[in-house]
């Protein structure tokens, strides 16, 4: 597909691909997230883990639940980031090295910079008429 298309939005593995396959391919490869941070000054949220205010009334034990396991998930893959590398590596064509090195790059928190670049991404959207105008205001964008 990458030789094919004009043009082409990847991610996870293919993206990992992408970048290193790209000057042996022709192709060129774009960040969204490194363009993103240079044009707003924000960074960008590829991710988050959300429910529906209705459900989180009606369960608060079981979304703390989920919430909780999703940090200690994270938490120790951060601490063992070595190991999770060179786990990955068996099933990559990437060495442990390079995931690692990868795997540091990326931020798994939402904190005020992240949501401010939610908000930020939202309005600029918006402006562009293509999607219904998002709550960025209030609870919508609550980090937890």
């Amino acid at each position: 597909m990458l030789l094919e298309a004009d043009a082409a939005v990847v991610i996870g593995d293919v993206a990992l691909r992408a970048l290193y396959e790209a000057p042996s391919s022709g192709l060129t490869v774009t960040d969204l997230g490194a363009e993103w941070r240079d044009w707003s000054g924000l960074p960008m949220v590829f991710a988050v883990w959300a429910v529906r205010k209705e459900f989180a009334s009606q369960h608060p034990g079981l979304v703390k639940d989920v919430h909780e396991a999703f940090l200690r998930s994270r938490d120790l893959c951060l601490d063992e980031l070595d190991e999770v590398a060179e786990a990955a590596a068996r099933w990559e064509p990437f060495d442990a090295v390079t995931l690692a090195s990868y795997f540091r790059t990326l931020d798994f928190s939402l904190g005020e910079r992240q949501i401010e670049g939610v908000r930020e991404f939202a309005k600029r959207a918006a402006a562009f008429g293509e999607v219904p105008a998002l709550p960025i205001d209030g609870p919508a964008f609550a980090a937890v």
